[in-house]
């Protein structure tokens, strides 16, 4: 894991990462679990964001999972974060299994429930879960944010690669301003000393 300066989630490596899905395989809902979870690391999704997606956000018209999520102004934080994004084939996956242990699908209702609330599942209870899931999994100073923060950093990272800036990946984050997106994305010194011997 990679320690985040103060008041910052930390971002988590690729090894956190493959414990974290090892130990939710073995969780009572693992499906469901994953799905959560690569929500965040897979498109950046906030707690609140995950809270509220419904079916119908990322599904075609005759109910199979498309290839974009679409993040409303109803779902996004504030009402302003609203954006369309590619779906991850990984999260896809995992998002079509899901769907097949629903016995009652219906595009209009909220992706993520439990037995206590066939409603959705709340932003607070999810970012509980992710607390529960890091600590079991040794991770004490990750948070529900790490796997945003870990998503733009990635990006951030390959933005030049695929002829990208900082202002499309504000725009994937559903940030309103730049200088958000830039306290998202973890200094890479090895990185940093690279760019100069490049010149």
């Amino acid at each position: 894991m990679t320690k985040a300066k103060t008041g910052s989630a930390d971002i988590l490596s690729k090894s956190e990462v493959k414990r974290v899905l090892e130990y939710l395989s073995t969780t009572t809902y693992p499906t469901r679990n994953t799905a959560i979870f690569l929500m965040s690391f897979l498109a950046g999704m906030r707690s609140v964001e995950i809270s509220r997606i419904e079916w119908k956000d990322v599904c075609s018209a005759n109910g199979e999972i498309g290839d974009t999520i679409q993040i409303t102004k109803k779902t996004s934080k504030g009402g302003y974060g609203s954006r369309s994004l590619k779906l991850h084939s990984d999260l896809k996956s995992a998002l079509i299994s899901y769907k097949e242990e629903q016995e009652n699908f219906d595009l209009n209702q909220k992706i993520f429930s439990s037995q206590r609330s066939k409603d959705g599942i709340s932003s607070r209870v999810i970012i509980n879960m992710f607390r529960i899931w890091y600590d079991r999994c040794g991770l004490p100073l990750a948070s529900s944010h790490s796997g945003r923060r870990t998503f733009a950093t990635q990006i951030a990272r390959n933005l030049s690669r695929y002829g990208a800036s900082i202002r499309d990946l504000s725009m994937v984050l559903g940030h309103s301003n730049i200088r958000t997106t830039s306290r998202y994305i973890e200094p890479n010194k090895l990185g940093m000393t690279k760019l100069i011997e490049g010149l």
